[in-house]
């Protein structure tokens, strides 16, 4: 999936330790990227743990890794998606 929409900040970001940068995707290209993810919660026994427990990686060039816990509206995006799309 490669970031680029209107809003997103441009590649390659150079970034001092308080800025931040945007990363956007149209609805459509995200859902085809994040079908794996989908089908993964789908198929758990428990869709809300399994959505709770998914995370987002940033890796910068220093050797940084950075993980998060999506935000509410991502996680119930993925939980939706689960429970009403066919494997």
């Amino acid at each position: 999936m490669v970031a680029g929409g209107q809003g997103s900040t441009p590649l390659p970001a150079r970034l001092q330790p308080t800025q931040q940068a945007n990363f956007l995707f149209p609805i459509d290209q995200f859902e085809l990227g994040a079908k794996e993810l989908i089908s993964l919660v789908r198929a758990a026994r428990f869709r809300e743990l399994a959505t709770s427990r998914l995370r987002v990686g940033v890796y910068t060039t220093t050797g940084e890794e950075i993980l998060r816990a999506l935000d509410r509206e991502t996680r119930d995006f993925f939980f939706q998606k689960a429970s009403t799309t066919a494997a």
